[in-house]
């Protein structure tokens, strides 16, 4: 059932800036992560419980993770992004630090492993899943692969004995996990449900003539759930597309959307859904002149449309999305999270979302996602603790129940529920707000929580 809940923003407001008083006149929190219930033990005295070479990974002393970092140097030299995301290894080797300051997770040290890998090629990121899962033989991986890149994520998900934590959780990729897999956001099973019923609350869907164009590695996410969740609504669907080109082949992506587009102005589509490869849908949209409106899937990759799109093309389409950028940015634990950070620091100019200059590095994104990111980590694996194994893992987060998580509203695990994410509202895409723009809530946030 989902609550409303849009009195909680102003009071989050009032909270953020009490707690920035207090941050002034003392020392930071040692951690803004929720605290296990129990710590772990560490030693072999009476009561206690003696830490072993427990899993593939794990000495009695530490645990090894690999952490997938996108590699914005390659991209920007590839003319794809024309900013890039600040010192993504200082940024994770702090709070690696900070968590092997305060004893580390579950009574052992952090091995961090940083593996950049390119987001447009899927054998760049698959090198990069080798090199931490064999090479190095990691216990867990935060982040899996983002962007086109996705569709390595099975070189991680499809090893019994590994962890991965983060990711895109597509219906099918869920579905066929070997591992255990772990999110601090939410998986597609939940979020494509939600936003259509969102959506129909808010007068949106009234037997509108639809188009729906996914991209290659999201067809089974159409087919299975949203296409189904549609003809329920009384949607008439007038023709679905894949795009099969690969997103760094900009000529190609713009000779599939220019015959797309036709096909979309003959079917009289009212509404183009569009499911994966968000760059090449909104230039090809705006390229073609399509009117449409347009309801996307992942609001994520609006927040990342590369240098090939004009940003304005996408004014006005439609998303799932929690707290704003610049609400998240705000948030206590999110705000005492990078304060840590910049603290730290001080020699690095970082902005807040709405801050952030034409040509500015993103420190703000890559802060919020390594917060987020390492939050969970911290939180399951002490809950995990002592033996970690993938099956301690999935004890940790199945038995959980509600979790505090930097950036977050409302969020829990449970069982069968590895997505904590339960914080909802309709946001749409504004070019003017920012510098480069960002998603505004257009709807009341609302608690999903089962």
């Amino acid at each position: 059932m989902l609550k409303c809940a849009g009195a909680l923003l102003a009071v989050l407001a009032v909270f953020a800036a009490a707690c920035g008083d207090d941050a002034e006149t003392g020392d930071p929190p040692e951690s803004t992560m929720t605290e296990p219930a129990d710590e772990t033990p560490t030693s072999t005295t009476e009561g206690t419980v003696e830490l072993t070479a427990s899993w593939k990974g794990v000495t009695p002393d530490t645990v090894s993770v690999g952490i997938s970092i996108l590699d914005f140097d390659v991209l920007q030299e590839m003319g794809l992004q024309d900013f890039g995301w600040g010192d993504q290894r200082l940024i994770w080797e702090f709070y690696i630090d900070q968590i092997n300051e305060r004893g580390g997770v579950a009574g052992r040290h952090l091995d961090a492993v940083l593996d950049f890998y390119n987001p447009a090629l899927a054998i760049d990121a698959e090198a990069s899943c080798l090199r931490m899962t064999e090479d190095r033989e990691v216990f867990a991986v935060i982040g899996a692969f983002l962007g086109p890149a996705e569709s390595a994520t099975p070189c991680l998900t499809n090893q019994e004995d590994l962890v991965v934590f983060s990711g895109t959780m597509t219906v099918e990729l869920l579905e066929n996990a070997k591992s255990v897999w772990v999110n601090g956001g939410s998986a597609a099973r939940r979020n494509i449900p939600i936003f259509f019923e969102l959506l129909d609350q808010a007068g949106y869907v009234d037997g509108q003539r639809v188009a729906v164009v996914s991209g290659n590695e999201n067809e089974s996410d159409s087919v299975d759930v949203i296409e189904p969740i549609l003809a329920d609504l009384g949607v008439d669907i007038v023709m679905t597309s894949v795009n099969n080109v690969s997103t760094d082949d900009v000529l190609a992506e713009d000779r599939y959307w220019d015959t797309t587009a036709e096909k979309i102005r003959t079917e009289d589509a009212e509404v183009i859904v569009i499911n994966g490869d968000t760059t090449g849908a909104i230039r090809g949209i705006g390229r073609n002149d399509l009117d449409q409106e347009l309801w996307v899937v992942t609001a994520g990759q609006l927040a990342n449309l590369g240098t090939t799109v004009d940003r304005s093309d996408a004014d006005g389409a439609i998303a799932l999305a929690g707290l704003s950028a610049a609400e998240s940015w705000e948030e206590p634990r999110m705000a005492a999270c990078v304060k840590q950070f910049t603290d730290a620091h001080p020699e690095v100019n970082v902005f807040g979302p709405l801050e952030v200059g034409e040509g500015d590095d993103r420190w703000d994104t890559a802060l919020m996602q390594a917060c987020r990111w390492i939050a969970s980590f911290e939180v399951i694996m002490n809950a995990a603790a002592p033996e970690l194994t993938p099956a301690s893992v999935q004890a940790a987060y199945e038995g959980y129940g509600d979790v505090e998580l930097p950036g977050s509203v409302f969020a829990s695990w449970g069982p069968g529920k590895p997505d904590a994410n339960d914080g909802f509202r309709l946001s749409a895409w504004d070019s003017s707000e920012g510098e480069n723009g960002t998603l505004v809530p257009i709807t009341d946030l609302l608690d999903a929580t089962p």
